[in-house]
């Protein structure tokens, strides 16, 4: 593979992602209101920091915050039935502190 397909390969599967992201986002707002949240979306060199930030493990993640505290996240691929519940259950949580992100160095088991 050329360095031109790779690219555009990429760009593709890019593209696809982002289409998949709208319409989840919309048939969230179908099911729940167009006012009932707001998203965003992470482009890759800002989504490393924003998962540092909030002790991301796996991606992708769905981060729920309201009025900039962090009400929990959704991460990995999961069935639809998931998200729906998890998106209900946590438009009526509280706040929690940020998960605090820490650095191993030189782990053994």
């Amino acid at each position: 593979m050329t360095t031109t397909q790779g690219t555009s390969a990429a760009s593709t599967l890019e593209c696809l992602r982002e289409r998949l992201l709208n319409q989840g986002f919309l048939e969230l707002q179908n099911q729940f209101g167009p006012d009932s949240f707001r998203a965003a979306f992470a482009i890759p060199p800002a989504s490393a920091a924003i998962a540092n930030r909030f002790g991301v493990l796996r991606h992708p993640t769905l981060i729920f915050l309201r009025e900039g505290c962090c009400l929990g996240a959704i991460e990995g691929l999961r069935d639809w039935q998931d998200y729906l519940q998890c998106f209900t259950r946590m438009r009526t949580e509280l706040p929690q502190p940020v998960p605090i992100q820490l650095t191993v160095y030189g782990a053994r088991s």
